[in-house]
């Protein structure tokens, strides 16, 4: 986690050259419920969100929080995220499959047999979410996408020679 200047791949062509080395330390990141613990030579609270794998979006509020649980998280320092504003979130959602019944006239009348499985087809969904002090209070859809059509589930069903013949099926 420590970072240091120039690169690797610097040129060292000068008789007065420094290197920097930036020591990295603990840092414990609080997203809600979700807690991340990383090592950084940062101290810029945007940069130690994006290496904790989070996005900071405009509203929300980013502090530095005393240390607690000095035995869990030893010397780190630790930062809180809160939710303010409003993000775009995506998420994958199931479309669910039909079913549909053919008659099938060599089957027994009151027997059924799938021929077709049905199988579940994938969306993704895009949402605006805004949050207010971390907490969801609405949700607005702005977009979807059919990843994969579902397929419908085929049940044939036992039928007997008089519901083949429209003319005798009526009397």
């Amino acid at each position: 986690g420590d970072k240091v200047e120039p690169g690797m791949d610097a040129e060292i062509n000068a008789d007065n050259f420094f290197i920097n080395i930036y020591r990295a330390h603990p840092v414990v990141v609080k997203d809600g419920l979700n807690e991340r613990y990383l090592m950084t030579a940062s101290y810029d609270y945007r940069t130690i969100m994006r290496e904790a794998g989070l996005t900071v979006y405009d509203g929300d509020e980013i502090e530095a929080v005393r240390n607690t649980n000095f035995l869990e998280t030893g010397v780190a320092n630790v930062y809180k995220i809160t939710r303010n504003g409003g993000r775009t979130v995506t998420v994958e959602e199931e479309i669910p499959f039909g079913e549909q019944t053919v008659k099938n006239y060599n089957l027994a009348p009151g027997t059924s047999e799938t021929q077709q499985l049905g199988e579940v087809g994938i969306k993704k969904v895009s949402y605006n979410v805004l949050y207010v002090n971390g907490v969801e209070v609405s949700r607005e859809l702005i977009g979807e996408e059919v990843v994969k059509e579902p397929v419908d589930r085929i049940v044939a069903v036992g039928a007997t020679a008089i519901e083949m013949n429209p003319l005798t099926a009526s009397k």
